[in-house]
């Protein structure tokens, strides 16, 4: 796991402050005061010791990934939020702000064709001769 935190960092992430290997599943709790770590596991690794000196080297290593990768996973993740907005909506929007700038657009240069279009359906539909009765 050590080897692990320093060659695949993203393997891992924090999951209610503690230490996930995502392809296993194993969490590993650290002793808030700095004396051990144990492995959380749903299968029998959870029977597993660690050593006093495995559980510091492990908990440097924790401290190093956490510094080197996942702070800066956090920061990115934390400035796109500000950013994140859904595919659909956005689209939405954008394409109802297009429509209303190209109606009035098109209204601006053509005033008088709006209402002559009016007018000549009106006039179409008075002077449509009246259909035969069957």
């Amino acid at each position: 796991m050590i080897v692990a935190l320093r060659t695949s960092p993203a393997e891992f992430d924090l999951r209610r402050g503690l230490l996930r290997h995502k392809p296993s599943g194993h969490r590993v709790i650290f002793d808030p005061l700095g004396g051990s770590a144990r492995i959380e596991a749903e299968c029998d690794c959870a029977l597993l010791r660690i050593s006093y000196q495995q559980s510091r080297e492990l908990t440097e290593a924790y401290h190093d990934w956490e510094e080197t990768y996942w702070r800066v996973v956090r920061i990115n993740r934390d400035f796109a939020s500000h950013f994140d907005r859904r595919f659909w909506p956005r689209l939405a929007t954008h394409l109802e702000r297009v429509l209303q700038a190209g109606l009035a657009a098109f209204e601006r240069l053509n005033p008088a064709r709006r209402s002559r279009s009016v007018e000549n359906t009106a006039d179409r539909n008075t002077a449509a001769p009246p259909m035969p009765a069957e």
